[in-house]
């Protein structure tokens, strides 16, 4: 049998419940799931304008993924 990793993108609370029934299973499942809260701020810090002060950048976490996954498409040996 051939192990494989998944992302499973739930918007909202609608997720909860798969989340928390496969911390439930145990391992291996506890391991390779992780909760992500597309509402919080995004994890790098935005970009600085010519005086230190933040300007743009993403809003929240759901941005931030969108960004990145744009740049990752676009990019020749991303896809």
């Amino acid at each position: 049998m051939r192990r494989c990793a998944a992302n499973l993108n739930l918007v909202g609370y609608v997720g909860a419940g798969i989340y928390d029934q496969l911390k439930h299973m145990g391992a291996p499942y506890s391991h390779i799931v992780e909760a992500v809260n597309f509402g919080s701020a995004p994890f790098e810090p935005p970009p600085l304008d010519e005086l230190g002060r933040p300007y743009g950048g993403p809003l929240n976490r759901r941005a931030e993924i969108w960004a990145k996954s744009k740049q990752w498409l676009e990019h020749p040996a991303g896809v």
